[in-house]
């Protein structure tokens, strides 16, 4: 997801990008089966701090249309 909306923040056409999902729930992409048994050096081995970086680096407004169930904790 982070390598499109790079790919779309540099492009002139792009105003706005919009990120949709399934309509059974909105979930954050991880894969929960490979947390069980990770330990913190494995988190802080994973790219999700890269991610998330490259995440917030992104110019252009980025809007979630969630249309199933979510929550925020």
């Amino acid at each position: 997801m982070v390598d499109a909306l790079d790919a779309f923040d540099p492009d002139d056409r792009v105003r706005c990008m919009i990120l949709t999902g399934d309509d059974r729930a909105c979930a954050a992409g991880a894969d929960i089966s490979q947390m069980v048994e990770a330990g913190a050096v494995d988190v802080l081995d994973d790219d999700n701090f890269e991610r998330r970086a490259r995440f917030r680096a992104i110019h252009k407004p980025v809007i979630a249309a969630v249309s199933g169930s979510a929550s925020r904790r």
